[in-house]
């Protein structure tokens, strides 16, 4: 039902920044249906992929602040891309009020089978022999990359990157035997692991997940690498104060429903706390996380 307001006035559109197929694309287009009912309203999810995400984080910035456009908030526009990028486009704080969070994603460390390392002591060992190897990841700041790139400042390990345009062409060169080692969002790779077509060896979650609760986490490996993605929902700054409510009230109630934590759980997702300051909170501390060791690693997209 339609408040006082008259929000909504016109379709919603949520922009996610990435391309279609995407574990970004999914929790949108969950959360867009879950909108859609509790605002009796049409919500369309906009693709608008490029620049690790800025691009279309951008377009949302300069929408008109009405309630009418939502993005897709996650580490890399939000906390990484800052240190990444010359120029953003948006201010991640500024420009936009976060709504709430909606998913948090660990990762897996994943081979081809081929490659016969079953633990990731044995993965660190033959690397070690080999004297370098390559890591493939869903592109340059994605929490992929950075759990590649923590696994190598843990390890000490010679480790290059390799950055692909998403998560399918890295995950099927890796299941091709041309990289030998990625990490990945769980709900891409169990499918694989599942199929026997890649072999994971460990998880970047704080515990282990339900999904993969036979794999060990990698502080249980004895490296501290803890990296999830995440993602949440934000909308122009300069928006409405009611409107703003309506949608913070109206997303928690989407995130916390029965159906829809079903569907983030069959993602891989973990619990989350709702409601816009603990997302805000996150943004803030995952800022703070990953600049520094962006500038320290040197690492650089444009």
């Amino acid at each position: 039902m339609q408040a006082q307001t008259g929000f909504p006035a016109k379709p919603i559109t949520i922009v996610c920044p990435y391309a279609a197929g995407a574990t970004t694309d999914t929790v949108s287009r969950i959360v867009a249906q879950g909108l859609a009912a509790e605002l009796g309203g049409v919500v369309v999810v906009e693709n608008r992929p490029g620049a690790g995400g800025n691009i279309g984080t951008a377009a949302a910035a300069g929408a008109p602040p009405d309630g009418h456009t939502l993005v897709l908030g996650a580490l890399g526009p939000f906390a990484v891309n800052g240190a990444l990028y010359a120029r953003l486009g948006f201010d991640p704080v500024a420009d936009f009020a976060p709504l709430g969070l909606a998913a948090s994603v660990p990762l897996a460390l994943v081979v081809n089978p081929a490659l016969g390392t079953k633990t990731v002591a044995e993965l660190v060992a033959m690397i070690r022999q080999q004297g370098s190897t390559t890591f493939a990841s869903a592109g340059t700041g994605t929490p992929m990359h950075l759990a590649g790139e923590l696994f190598k400042r843990e390890t000490g390990l010679p480790l290059v990157h390799a950055s692909y345009r998403g998560s399918a062409p890295a995950i099927n060169d890796v299941i091709g035997g041309h990289v030998p080692l990625m990490f990945d969002a769980l709900v891409n790779i169990l499918p694989h692991v599942r199929g026997g077509t890649l072999r994971a060896l460990a998880t970047t979650a704080a515990v282990r997940p339900s999904q993969l609760d036979d794999v060990p986490t990698l502080k249980e490996a004895g490296y501290d690498v803890v990296v999830s993605g995440w993602y949440g929902f934000l909308v122009q700054a300069k928006t409405p104060e009611p409107i703003r409510r309506r949608l913070e009230e109206a997303l928690a109630r989407v995130v916390t429903g029965e159906e829809v934590r079903q569907k983030l759980y069959d993602l891989g997702s973990e619990p989350v706390e709702t409601g816009p300051q603990p997302f805000r909170m996150l943004i803030r501390s995952e800022s703070a996380r990953w600049q520094p060791l962006v500038r320290a690693l040197g690492l650089t997209a444009g």
